[in-house]
Formats: C-alpha cells, structure tokens, sequence
C-alpha cells in the first residue's frame, strides 16, 4: 500500500507523506494540521479530543460518539464521497467550525488520578 500511496500522493503539493511519528510528534501534527483522514480508531479519538475534524475511512466505527457529536464523519471507502466530504469540510466554514470544537468523548478525562488512587489503595490494603 505504501509504495502505491507514495507513487500517487508523492508530488501533490500540499499533502506530505511522512514515517511513522513518536507519539509527542504525532500530537504535534494533529494539533497543527487542518483536518484528518485515517481509517484508525486510536487517530478518531486523539483527534476528536484535540478538536480536528475527522473523515473516517471506514464503513463502521466502534467510535460512533465522534459521529454523533458531528465531529468526524463516517466516508466509507467510495472515493465519490470521500471527495465530496473533504471539499465539504474545506470549503464550508461554518461546517468546518461544529467539528473544530474539542470533545471529551472517550472518558472524563480523569484515568490517571482514579488509576493512581486505585494503586495507592491496593499498596495500602
């Protein structure tokens, strides 16, 4: 997939093919990017989060919360509609705007601090 990718994207201006990114740098890009099209589950929630629209590359998602909080829209595979979609998002800003908002969909936010009371508690028991 990569070589094929490569061989399509690789002189288009404004997209950049990169390798695989630690996850501070991985952060860093969604943060700075514009929009996000993957097929990943674990880049719908980071991305959802950090308030970047999403087109999510699948036909399903197990993360319905970003669809239904207007924040990633589910594309599937069909090229027509990917491309419809992007164009959507890139040139309607009001639409854009709804799915900029950061959501706290996956949680509320507060795993590390019940994770820590639960170890202190077991330490202590």
């Amino acid at each position: 997939v990569t070589k094929h990718v490569n061989e399509l994207l690789k002189n288009v201006e404004n997209i950049k093919l990169i390798n695989p990114q630690n996850y501070s740098a991985f952060i860093w890009l969604i943060k700075n990017c514009y929009m996000i099209i993957t097929d990943s589950g674990g880049i719908q929630e980071e991305a959802t989060s950090l308030g970047k629209p999403v087109l999510v590359l699948r036909k399903e998602t197990e993360r319905n919360e970003a669809i239904l909080s207007g924040t990633a829209i589910l594309v599937g595979t069909d090229k027509n509609k990917i491309i419809l979609e992007c164009n959507s998002v890139l040139q309607d800003n009001e639409k854009y705007k709804s799915m900029t908002l950061p959501h706290i969909l996956y949680g509320d936010g507060k795993a590390s601090q019940k994770i820590v009371e639960f170890i202190t508690n077991q330490s202590l028991g």
